[in-house]
């Protein structure tokens, strides 16, 4: 007779179909079965997780436990009443919106659901919907279970973590990062219209601001004087609402640099929103601007910006292929990278992008980061290995010998 389950490890056995299990007796001193999916890091980190659970004396699966929690629809929904306090509107709409595609999952009680259950639905939604979108519906029942679990005590394994990686949904590609060098970002300033446009941008590419944190910016967030910097304190989001930024970092007082500084005072004297409470980058009528009248701005500037030779700036922008078209968020990664390039340590940029850790500027501009750093570990050696042919005294003995002749020639060096 072939056995029904094969022994991998403790407490983790294969199916005959190739799943694995975690076998583990309850506190209740019944043995009980856990899927575990076909991988065995989640096997074993959900063996962990119920070996610990039962060491603290809380029962392994407790039947009474799940029939009194909540439908996963009245899980959500919850989690989303509570999180509305931290959660713009318009990222609540989007989870509503995502989860109503979970479909009959919904009025099953947490608990209850299993990997496979999630599986099959998600082969449903992928004929209706993108991968983005599902994305968005695992986050729904995940985070569904953890409220369960923080607010109601009931602790489960949410069947997301289980998924085999065929059943997921695909990653999203890592995306080019557009940023400008200081040729494009100067040759885009000047093709920006002298006023509001050209200040707003150059208030975006010097702080590194994102788009909803300079919409916000006030006249007395701003201190012009000797030491220039403006406070960044709230964010203006997708619903033009004011609010704070969602994490503590992101409250932060940068430096500004002077000429910047003076392009607001001017501006401030062309303004008629000029007074302390009014929005710096204020629409006709005194409310903050919309973000797509920005981004219109934005890309208008795109596309006409000319180099000093009359190139296009960017010939992306007007249907040539050579990679990504710059977005108003491009300033914000031209204002890491040219920080970084400029030997920035890396807390100094994440305090000045407002990242909630300087982990996440390193996962997000490690490349950046890599190449500042190779740069100038190239130009040490350089100088390191050459310096005996480089001295100021070798120089001026060079200028000495060639210098009147490189003069009268325009430049033309000739050996003698």
């Amino acid at each position: 007779m072939t056995a029904r389950r094969t022994r991998v490890e403790p407490h983790i056995y294969r199916r005959p179909d190739g799943a694995l299990e975690v076998g583990l007796r309850d506190t209740d001193g019944r043995q009980r079965w856990f899927r575990a999916g076909r991988r065995i890091t989640d096997a074993r980190r959900l063996r962990d997780e119920l070996l610990g659970r039962r060491a603290r004396g809380e029962p392994l699966r407790a039947p009474a436990a799940v029939r009194g929690a909540p439908t996963l629809g009245e899980a959500a929904e919850l989690w989303l009443s509570e999180a509305q306090g931290h959660l713009s509107a318009w990222t609540v709409r989007r989870y509503r919106e995502a989860a109503r595609y979970l479909g009959p999952l919904r009025a099953r009680r947490v608990g209850s659901i299993e990997p496979s259950d999630l599986a099959a639905q998600i082969a449903q939604m992928r004929r209706e919907v993108s991968d983005s979108t599902i994305r968005m519906a695992l986050t729904v029942v995940r985070r569904s279970y953890r409220w369960v679990a923080r607010r109601q005590g009931l602790v489960f394994t949410s069947p997301v973590d289980l998924l085999e990686a065929t059943e997921r949904p695909s990653q999203l590609p890592a995306r080019e990062r557009r940023r400008l060098n200081r040729e494009e970002l100067a040759a885009l300033l000047e093709a920006a219209p002298e006023g509001r446009w050209r200040t707003l941008f150059e208030f975006a590419a010097v702080t590194g601001a994102r788009l909803g944190e300079v919409l916000a910016v006030r006249w007395r967030d701003l201190d012009l004087d000797d030491r220039p910097r403006v406070r960044i304190e709230w964010q203006i989001d997708r619903d033009r609402v004011l609010r704070r930024p969602k994490t503590a970092r992101s409250v932060r007082e940068l430096p500004l640099p002077v000429g910047t500084a003076r392009r607001l005072l001017v501006w401030r004297a062309r303004t008629p929103w000029s007074q302390p409470d009014d929005f710096v980058f204020a629409s006709e009528n005194g409310t903050p601007l919309d973000r797509s009248n920005v981004r219109r701005a934005f890309s208008r500037a795109v596309r006409t910006a000319r180099l000093p030779d009359g190139r296009p700036a960017f010939p992306e922008a007007l249907g040539a292929r050579q990679g990504p078209v710059p977005t108003f968020h491009s300033l914000r990664h031209t204002a890491a990278t040219l920080l970084l390039a400029e030997g920035a340590a890396l807390t100094e940029a994440s305090r000045h992008l407002g990242h909630a850790t300087p982990n996440v500027t390193l996962a997000v501009y490690a490349r950046e980061l890599q190449s500042a750093e190779a740069e100038r570990a190239r130009r040490d050696l350089v100088e390191r290995a050459f310096r005996g042919f480089t001295e100021p005294a070798s120089m001026e003995a060079l200028w000495k010998r060639y210098g009147s002749a490189s003069a009268s020639t325009g430049g033309n060096w000739r050996e003698t």
